[in-house]
């Protein structure tokens, strides 16, 4: 069975998604901020096939930013920097950004998917792995 990392914070759009997955036979890695997902990507012994990361994440939960940057009220971490420092440490690993409010700059050399997703864009993403 292949491994999704599957990064948002929003309970809803991961549950969605993460249903979506299982349905087609995948293993999914649930997190919701920074410090969930950033033990995944740096924890060789956990094996990821694919990861999807929403674009706009917020500092809820995430101790490790709070104790870099202070806890600021409407801090919003990136999941563009989530997405880079996957690329870094897992580059041939297939990752997909996620979001309903992208630039152009935000999509530069990272694979993209609009929200509100649409399943044929999922599938056609997943079949690759």
């Amino acid at each position: 069975m292949k491994n999704i990392l599957l990064v948002d914070d929003d309970e809803a759009t991961r549950e969605v998604l993460k249903g979506i997955l299982e349905r087609r036979g995948y293993s999914v890695l649930g997190c919701r901020n920074y410090d969930e997902a950033s033990k995944i990507i740096y924890d060789r012994a956990v094996v990821v096939d694919a990861a999807f990361f929403d674009q706009v994440l917020s500092m809820d939960g995430t101790k490790e930013l709070e104790r870099r940057y202070g806890k600021e009220e409407n801090f919003r971490f990136e999941g563009t920097q989530l997405y880079d420092m996957f690329k870094l440490e897992r580059p041939n690993i297939p990752c997909c950004l996620l979001s309903a409010f992208a630039s152009l700059e935000t999509k530069k050399n990272r694979r993209f998917m609009p929200k509100p997703l649409i399943l044929r864009e999922i599938n056609n993403f997943i079949e690759n792995i």
